[in-house]
């Protein structure tokens, strides 16, 4: 699962990316303290560190067109004629989200999102996430053997790692490039669009991280001297894939937008080649995984349960609340047929050879609050898809 950078599309860790957020060079780069045009368009006045000639030349130009005389007429008009009089005393206003920069609205509605959640690990090998006390997913780490027979499924794709060595290189960042060109979303005309599909995907991978730490499944090249992973593996566990939870969590995020009608109502999803070909590419994202050595097939279809789950929730409270569906993967149950997967993930809930292990059930008992920030997001967003 891949580092994000938030708003910035590209791996926050990459130093030789030409828009990464923190490389030094970049002539782009908002934090760059000699760049002459950051990214704010304000030429050497990035707000953090600008140059000290340009600070002390807009402290020569305020002395030389301030003076006292203006400070004491100010100061001695009526409330009514001071600027900002009357237009700032109203709060918990979710529009004011349009006058914060991204990073800002990124970090107020991430922890929106997470403030609604809660993780329930008194059962041992378990973990749930829970939403006002009630559970809405559960994962239950499978067994060792399950693990060490995937593991010769991992062996069987390494063939084919020369025809995947593009996409799999390609996509160990988020995969924007391979979504946009089925969603035709660009940076300058659908920016509150990625800013949203950020927001989701930083959420989901939070949740993800979580339980991760708390099942600690082994990569492949734990298990095996002779895996020899294409990239080197993350430090985290494998199980559930990072990368299938984003994948699926950014196609059902972007069918719940382009099924949402003016009024922010959620409607019956009609059949739509769009959202195919994004659970599509989703799929083959998973499989590069494996085929690259860092996953089994079985972490994609847990990505698969969690990103359901977490969709459901994400969709929910940016759509007026309501309940969602109760989610689980259970690795405990069905481990010889888990042994041998072979199938998407996204037949997780439909395929009868899988028996119990994931499931989607009813409603939950207690109804995900709506999120008036994640709202505002949500339309605005909606409003660039809509367009015609």
């Amino acid at each position: 699962m891949p580092a994000l950078s938030p708003m910035s599309g590209t791996n926050s860790t990459n130093s030789t990316n030409s828009t990464n957020s923190t490389n030094s060079t970049n002539s782009t780069n908002s934090t760059n303290s000699t760049n002459s045009t950051d990214a704010f368009g304000f030429p050497g006045y990035s707000g953090t560190l600008p140059s000290p000639m340009l600070s002390a030349a807009l402290d020569s130009s305020r002395q030389h067109t301030v003076n006292q005389r203006m400070i004491d007429d100010e100061q001695s008009l009526p409330p009514k004629d001071r600027p900002l009089h009357g237009k700032w005393t109203r709060t918990h206003q979710a529009a004011y989200l349009k006058r914060w920069d991204a990073n800002t609205r990124f970090l107020l509605i991430t922890t929106d999102l997470v403030s609604g959640l809660a993780f329930d690990e008194s059962v041992p090998e378990r973990i749930g996430v829970q939403t006002g006390g009630t559970e809405i997913a559960g994962f239950t780490r499978p067994p060792s053997q399950v693990f060490e027979n995937q593991l010769q499924l991992v062996f069987d794709r390494m063939p084919e790692r020369a025809e995947r060595m593009g996409e799999i290189l390609t996509q160990v960042a988020p995969q924007f490039a391979f979504w946009s060109s089925v969603c035709y979303l660009h940076p300058e005309r659908n920016p509150k669009t990625l800013d949203l599909m950020y927001i989701a995907l930083y959420f989901s991978m939070l949740v993800t991280q979580r339980v991760k730490h708390a099942l600690a499944c082994p990569r492949p090249s734990e298990l095996s001297p002779h895996v020899q992973p294409i990239i080197l593996p993350p430090t985290y566990s494998a199980w559930p894939s990072g990368h299938a939870t984003e994948a699926y969590m950014f196609a059902k995020v972007m069918a719940a937008l382009w099924n949402t009608d003016r009024t922010g109502k959620l409607q019956d999803a009609p059949v739509d080649i769009r959202v195919n070909q994004l659970f599509e590419q989703a799929r083959r994202i998973a499989d590069n995984r494996v085929i690259a050595g860092l996953h089994y097939p079985l972490d994609g279809f847990a990505g698969f349960v969690l990103a359901s789950a977490m969709s459901d929730y994400f969709i929910a409270r940016a759509t007026g609340g309501g309940k969602v569906s109760v989610y689980a993967a259970d690795g405990s149950k069905s481990p010889e047929l888990l042994g041998n997967l072979r199938d998407s993930p996204a037949t997780a809930f439909t395929n009868p050879a899988l028996g119990s292990a994931f499931s989607r059930s009813a409603e939950a008992a207690t109804p995900v609050p709506a999120s008036t920030l994640l709202a505002w997001m949500w339309g605005e967003a909606q409003s660039e898809l809509n367009y015609l």
